[in-house]
């Protein structure tokens, strides 16, 4: 069995958020080498682990039944959760953006009902 400790290199080595597949068979589990569960976009997964690094990168493993996908983030949420979504998931900007943009005109369409 592979220790983390190979495998995190290999992730580096690859582009922020390029997924590397790592069949679970070679691979010790990620909650027995220092990593913690982590909530993630939903994508097919049973799970989400991460790690922090001491630069404050992350690494993201997600779990599937026979293989985890793995990248890393340029920031790890649980050092920097807004830097973490400014650099690695942009798109929730938009998606808040826009939920937020629904509330104010659900609410002025109240407001014009109410009057």
């Amino acid at each position: 069995m592979y220790s983390w400790r190979i495998i995190i290199p290999k992730v580096l080595a690859n582009p922020a958020h390029e997924d590397l597949k790592v069949d679970k068979s070679i691979v010790v589990h990620p909650l027995k080498e220092g990593f913690v569960s982590r909530i993630g976009e939903i994508q097919g997964q049973k799970a989400d682990y991460g790690k922090r690094l001491s630069d404050g990168k992350g690494i993201h493993v997600r779990e599937y039944t026979d293989c985890f996908l793995v990248h890393w983030d340029v920031v790890d949420p649980s050092a920097d959760p807004i830097g973490h979504i400014l650099n690695d998931a942009p798109h929730w900007i938009f998606i808040g953006a826009l939920a937020l943009f629904v509330i104010v005109l659900a609410g002025l369409a109240l407001s014009r009902d109410a009057s």
